[in-house]
């Protein structure tokens, strides 16, 4: 409660405690992913709701990641379309062995429907139109009475531009993407 942050690569921005921006999926969007991603078991995934997160993996790699290294409130669900009943803020998926060839898939399959970003090294995030950490930070910059030049903004990932190229500083990790 003392701090505020952004979450989900922009799609939720909260300040003590309090919502101050949102985005949400397209529950058709949502649905048509899901659909995809049902016939991908291999993959593991993630819907993010506004403060529980659901995934249909039973992977133990995955889990622990999501609930002790990630530190995700998780509920596990058979099915996202008929289990989770809230909005969805981003869609998550996870791949171990060759996240460079998934992240080109979805690109090609939803190109101009949704954003497909990679987020860390082996994840790809689906992220709501017109949304993004740089927006998301603007939001709270404006609400705390902050100019954005007066900011400094760290990333190490494509999912971290739009953040970084909006601040008056910005830093991109040693071992960032290109």
């Amino acid at each position: 409660d003392d701090i505020s942050y952004i979450g989900e690569n922009g799609s939720i921005c909260i300040h003590e405690d309090k919502v101050i921006s949102k985005s949400i999926i397209d529950e058709d969007l949502c649905n048509s992913i899901f659909d995809v991603l049902h016939a991908m078991p291999e993959l593991h995934s993630v819907a993010s709701g506004e403060r529980l997160c659901y995934t249909t993996s039973k992977n133990e790699r995955f889990l622990k990641e999501l609930k002790h290294d990630m530190r995700n409130e998780v509920v596990c669900v058979d099915n996202f379309i008929t289990d989770v009943k809230e909005p969805i803020l981003k869609i998550a998926v996870c791949d171990y062995d060759n996240p460079e060839k998934t992240f080109s898939y979805f690109q090609d399959i939803f190109a101009g429907k949704i954003k497909v970003v990679t987020s860390g090294f082996a994840w790809i995030d689906f992220i709501a139109p017109d949304t993004n950490k740089g927006i998301a930070l603007e939001t709270l910059t404006k609400h705390l009475g902050i100019s954005m030049e007066d900011c400094v903004a760290f990333g190490d990932q494509y999912n971290d531009t739009e953040m970084l190229e909006s601040v008056g500083t910005s830093y991109a990790m040693s071992n960032a993407a290109p």
